[in-house]
């Protein structure tokens, strides 16, 4: 099932969430009719409510993430022909001479190699070995040689790619964490 929130509105929620969490929070705190027990049962209740939902929403975030990384991927470095599609004998000579292509880009050890793979694909115009080596090239976080290897009108997507694909930075943990982590 296709998810229909976007990351931004799902990131929005949960800052909702949060803020109405603090809000009735502080209600709570300043009701001089509740005893110091009562407050602290029901600032519980409200935490482990707002902590499931925060957990749904992380869930549904990183589900999201996940798709929108496949997909792109796919447009990006595929070679178009999806899952289930019936394959003539011309796609799957396609599909070998790319995976061929990817296993020799795989090789590169460094690079500088794969710089020397590009160029040498570039001068004697292989697509195939030029979509491997942007593949090869945003796995390994190498994004400045893997937008080289795109059309202009895909750079857009790329960058979002690399920004999906990016989140094992501790920066951009520490963002997540404090919109989806638990209130303790």
């Amino acid at each position: 099932m296709k998810n229909t929130l976007t990351l931004s509105e799902i990131i929005e929620q949960a800052k909702k969430l949060k803020s109405d969490f603090n809000r009735k929070r502080d209600e709570i705190q300043s009701n001089k009719r509740l005893t110091d027990f009562a407050k602290n049962k029901d600032i519980g209740e409200l935490r482990e409510a707002l902590n499931d939902k925060l957990e749904g929403l992380r869930e549904e975030y990183e589900s999201i993430r996940r798709e929108r990384i496949t997909e792109l991927t796919a447009d990006l470095f595929g070679v178009g022909l999806g899952l289930g599609k019936e394959t003539s004998g011309d796609d799957a000579m396609r599909q070998m001479s790319f995976r061929d292509a990817l296993s020799k880009a795989d090789l590169a050890e460094n690079e500088g190699k794969l710089i020397k793979m590009l160029e040498r694909a570039k001068m004697v115009n292989d697509a195939l070995m030029i979509q491997a080596i942007g593949f090869v090239s945003y796995e390994r976080g190498l994004y400045s040689l893997a937008k080289e290897t795109v059309l202009e009108r895909e750079q857009a997507d790329l960058s979002e790619l690399a920004e999906l694909s990016v989140q094992k930075n501790t920066h951009q943990k520490l963002h997540f964490n404090s919109i989806f982590g638990k209130i303790g």
